[in-house]
């Protein structure tokens, strides 16, 4: 399920590299589709989330685990703008 309200990565981590150093925690009490945790995960930082919508809740989770494993989503081209695990910046790992 689409986010109606995803915004691009590449966003988060300039919002994070100006207020969080590495190690800190991120809080995000509107967690939607995991952007934020993601990008807070790849800068070393740890994260907290809160969503009230179960669906939203799962996605996230398969999106931070898959991560965490090291594992790519095959999700089809026409599906991935906008997707949080797609880098928008021409990919920096």
């Amino acid at each position: 399920q689409r986010h109606p309200a995803a915004f691009p990565e590449v966003l988060v981590k300039m919002i994070l590299e100006v207020y969080s150093g590495e190690g800190d925690t991120v809080v995000d009490p509107f967690m939607g589709s995991g952007t934020t945790l993601y990008v807070a995960k790849k800068m070393g930082r740890r994260s907290i989330g809160f969503e009230l919508d179960e669906n939203y809740c799962q996605g996230a989770r398969l999106l931070l685990a898959q991560m965490v494993l090291g594992q790519d989503l095959l999700v089809p081209e026409q599906e991935q703008v906008g997707l949080p695990w797609k880098e928008e910046e021409g990919g920096d790992e």
